[in-house]
């Protein structure tokens, strides 16, 4: 295994067993989706993406993006061999999120009645938000732990907790739906769910540090050095994630009246999660490299960085492309299938905000790159960038085209910030990217789609859709044949990446993308008598 192969695998299988705890817990939650869009009115739907939207602002507002920090400071230290820095840099952050996540919780739910009423125009909802706030403690807190681990790239343990999590909180969603307790059952399910994940958390990270002492020899002002920034970034970045939510909110209440609104914001937010289940893959591999970059820079310098940032870009666009284009293309039978007929009209939300997902799919590698050099400043600067050029672009949209709207909105927000990010990197770093690889999966996704599309037209069923998926697959896999994207290094990495059981399937899954080797017949000379 060479220098260069072995970073790739850390990234790689850190970003499997993140995307494998996707998998699971998104398992899981479309089963609850399922389940709950058919017990929920779409109103009710519409509440709960509400209390999602508030939740994840008090959680961004309370951590003041100094698990960011710590992840960073971490990687850094255990790159340079020092643990009982590392372990100071966990103590004090430790210690900050108890505080803020009791100070955010009690916040919460002495304000509920005014959240209820002037976001969900009612008062029924106001032991929802209490429940809310007693969930933003563990919440809150997790984010620490999270932070600690992701900066030891304990990735495995993240995944084993962040599924058990998912699992528990839709089970528990499910079973307090079917006995009739609706969205404060589902509430209820989320703080049970979250203090599993935060004692999990916890309980690893612990272990981590059990026999390492802590050092004083760390600036705690670094931390808040280098949060701060980051911190109006995340708060721009929330905004960015949930401006379309909000616009859907604010512009069709006074049109529709706030049942009809919630109700059509039920609708997209399905859709929205939809799209989340792919995206996936690529929060996975912003959560791994982020700490790989920052382990390299600390170790070897910007070099290292660069090749990270040219192979990462590569596996990016093999394996997230055609699965965003994919979902595109089968965005109605997919929607129709997992949450019933009347989401039907999420369907062109959902392939809107696929298609852009594609396009900027190399954005957390951007992202991951710039903040592991330290520019922060740059990472906000594109999220506003992005909100200015949505909110110029969404309040005509929403208003005339509803839900539709909303998702261009989205759109329009991801390929503005994500260019004006990659714009920025180019000129501050230069931007190492795999161009080949990244031009030649569009052709081969654009195959897939030319494929699909007809064959959905041709034989219109929802219940085909696992056909569809299938036909998909099979045109990519013969268009990246064909086109040569495979290379033997790429099934080498594989090969080493994958357990010994599996390497045999992707030998011959590689015999069939690869021309084989040419073998090099040695003649061995007889010596002469």
């Amino acid at each position: 295994m060479t220098d260069q192969t072995q970073p790739a695998i850390k990234v790689a299988r850190g970003t499997t067993y993140l995307y494998t705890q996707s998998i699971i817990g998104n398992l899981a939650a479309v089963v609850y989706f399922a389940y709950a869009a058919r017990t929920l009115t779409q109103t009710e739907i519409g509440v709960l993406a509400t209390l999602s939207l508030t939740s994840t602002l008090v959680v961004a507002t309370a951590t003041l993006a100094l698990p960011s920090a710590v992840t960073r400071y971490i990687a850094e230290y255990t790159g340079r061999g020092e643990p009982a820095r590392s372990k100071k840099v966990y103590q004090f952050a430790a210690l900050f999120g108890i505080a803020s996540g009791a100070g955010f919780a009690t916040l919460t739910i002495a304000i509920s009645g005014a959240l209820s009423g002037g976001l969900l125009g009612t008062q029924a909802y106001q032991l929802a938000v209490v429940l809310l706030g007693i969930d933003a403690f563990p919440l809150i807190l997790s984010q620490f732990f999270m932070g600690t681990l992701t900066g030891l790239q304990k990735f495995r343990e993240i995944a084993v907790v962040a599924a058990l999590q998912m699992i528990t909180k839709s089970i528990l969603a499910m079973l307090f739906l079917a006995t009739g307790q609706g969205v404060q059952g589902v509430v209820a399910a989320w703080i049970l769910g979250d203090s599993t994940g935060l004692s999990l958390y916890a309980a690893f990270t612990l272990r981590q540090f059990a026999e390492t002492r802590a050092s004083d020899d760390v600036q705690k002002w670094e931390l808040f050095k280098y949060s701060a920034p980051l911190y109006v970034t995340n708060l721009v970045n929330y905004l960015a994630n949930q401006l379309d939510k909000y616009l859907v909110i604010f512009l069709l209440a006074p049109k529709l009246g706030m049942d009809k609104t919630l109700a059509q914001l039920g609708i997209y937010n399905l859709a929205i999660v939809a799209v989340s289940v792919v995206g996936m893959v690529l929060g996975a591999l912003g959560t791994t490299l982020f700490p790989q970059l920052s382990e390299k820079l600390g170790k070897t310098g910007k070099g290292a960085v660069d090749q990270a940032s040219h192979l990462a870009s590569r596996y990016i666009s093999m394996a997230f492309i055609p699965m965003a284009v994919g979902l595109a293309v089968v965005a109605y039978p997919t929607i129709t299938v997992f949450v019933g007929p009347s989401y039907a009209p999420g369907s062109t939300a959902l392939a809107i905000v696929s298609v852009a997902t594609a396009i900027t799919c190399l954005a957390p590698l951007v992202s991951s790159v710039l903040l592991s050099l330290g520019s922060t400043r740059v990472v906000m600067e594109a999220s506003i960038v992005g909100i200015a050029a949505a909110v110029a672009a969404g309040y005509p949209l929403v208003q005339s085209i509803g839900i539709n709207g909303a998702a261009l909105t989205r759109a329009t927000l991801l390929i503005v910030g994500f260019s004006y990010g990659a714009y920025r990197l180019a000129k501050i770093h230069g931007l190492h990217i795999d161009g080949e690889a990244l031009r030649k999966s569009c052709m081969a996704s654009a195959a897939l789609a030319l494929a699909v599309v007809p064959f959905e037209l041709l034989f219109p069923n929802r219940y085909l859709l696992p056909i569809y998926i299938a036909l998909g697959a099979l045109v990519y896999l013969l268009a990246v044949k064909a086109l040569h994207v495979v290379q033997h290094e790429d099934v080498d990495l594989i090969e080493d990446f994958l357990p010994p059981q599996l390497g045999g399937a992707a030998r011959r899954i590689g015999g069939f993308l690869v021309e084989r080797r040419p073998t090099v017949q040695h003649q061995q000379t007889m010596p002469e008598n």
